[in-house]
């Protein structure tokens, strides 16, 4: 109902007709559990409608929201959700829209498909703000608390803009396919989009460069019982193209269940990076291999080694390390 985060307050829902459910929710939005509410002079009210099989496996709401802090809003948006269930298909998607701000402040759409074979499709794209658009996003990099502290330097329009400006937007596409290829092994193929804004320079808070688009893909394949029952094999391969890297990563792991008391859980981790900042290359090596030994079904006890190898080669400086490391630990489950 376009409320995100936590809130101490009251949500009141009403059901005038079978499939029309009515919300109203009121209170102060809230960081962190421990907060005091209204500690902060902020406070909000919303009431949202929903539609339940407007169509048959689809639900519908609709909500407003104004949200103040102090004497002045903080943030003020209208939105609209919607999902779509069946056997095979399933589909999300949510606008919210700031008129206080007057831009869109987040969008999402995700949806999945599974194919009369058993594999599957799943896709997802969103815009978000982060933080959630508000006017108190003004107050970062600032020297004082609160709104009206701020109001005696800049005018209201001016701490708007600052809080666009202090607001990070990023987009994101990620699409994955599934498909088992028996009874033992199943394949996966995962790709993603990443792209994140910068910050400009204002009200006295240096820009923050923007990373660009980054792109992100992999390739699994996964056997269980392949030989013995219950084990678990895994490989995969993974590529990073990032503000930083290109990463070239190969990753096996399996677990092997020794009898009905011990687990073993080898691992190991190859991994190629060319630098980009600076010119230079890293190669690295992370093997492990963990035993769980369980004393009761709540109970077990824990022990991992492992290490790091690497060899970085740059303009500057050429080095290798060497790292190892053991982890003893007992676990209780409640």
């Amino acid at each position: 109902g376009g409320i995100y985060g936590r809130f101490d307050g009251g949500l009141l829902s009403l059901q005038p007709r079978e499939n029309t459910t009515l919300s109203f929710a009121a209170g102060s939005p809230v960081d962190r559990s421990r907060d005091e509410p209204f500690a902060d002079d902020r406070w909000f009210y919303a009431a949202s409608v929903e539609f339940q099989d407007v169509y048959k496996g689809l639900d519908v709401s609709l909500y407003a929201l104004e949200q103040r802090v102090e004497s002045f809003i903080d943030r003020r948006a209208v939105g609209i959700e919607a999902q779509y269930l069946d056997d095979r298909r399933s589909l999300y998607a949510s606008v919210d829209y700031d008129f206080y701000f007057d831009r869109l402040n987040r969008a999402l759409i995700s949806g999945s498909y599974i194919f009369e074979d058993g594999s599957s499709f799943s896709a997802r794209a969103d815009y978000v703000h982060s933080p959630t658009l508000s006017l108190r996003d003004a107050l970062q990099g600032q020297t004082v608390d609160t709104i009206g502290q701020l109001r005696n330097t800049f005018s209201e329009g001016q701490i708007r803009e600052l809080a666009i400006d202090r607001v990070t937007r990023s987009s994101s596409l990620n699409v994955t396919y599934s498909r088992p290829l028996n009874d033992v092994w199943q394949a996966t193929l995962d790709g993603t989009i990443f792209h994140t804004s910068g910050n400009p320079a204002s009200g006295g808070v240096p820009a923050v460069e923007s990373p660009g688009t980054e792109f992100f893909a992999s390739a699994q394949l996964v056997g269980v019982g392949v030989i013995r029952p219950n084990d678990i094999l895994s490989a995969t391969l993974r590529y990073a193209n990032t503000y930083s890297s290109d990463l070239f990563l190969l990753d096996a792991y399996a677990r092997f269940p020794i009898n009905e008391k011990w687990r073993i859980r080898p691992r190991i981790k190859i991994g190629h990076r060319d630098l980009k900042r600076i010119d230079g290359s890293e190669i690295f090596v992370i093997p492990s291999i963990t035993a769980n030994y369980e004393l009761t079904k709540r109970k077990s006890f824990e022990i991992e080694l492992g290490g790091r190898w690497s060899s970085r080669d740059t303009d500057l400086t050429k080095e290798q390390n060497q790292e190892f490391y053991i982890f003893a630990g007992y676990r209780y489950e409640f």
